[in-house]
């Protein structure tokens, strides 16, 4: 449950930096 939770979690992070650069 709680590395499910750290897997979304990173996800998130590098959707987030994605968006971050390409902006």
């Amino acid at each position: 449950m709680s590395s499910k939770g750290h897997f979304h979690l990173q996800f998130l992070i590098s959707v987030e930096c994605s968006s971050l650069q390409g902006s």
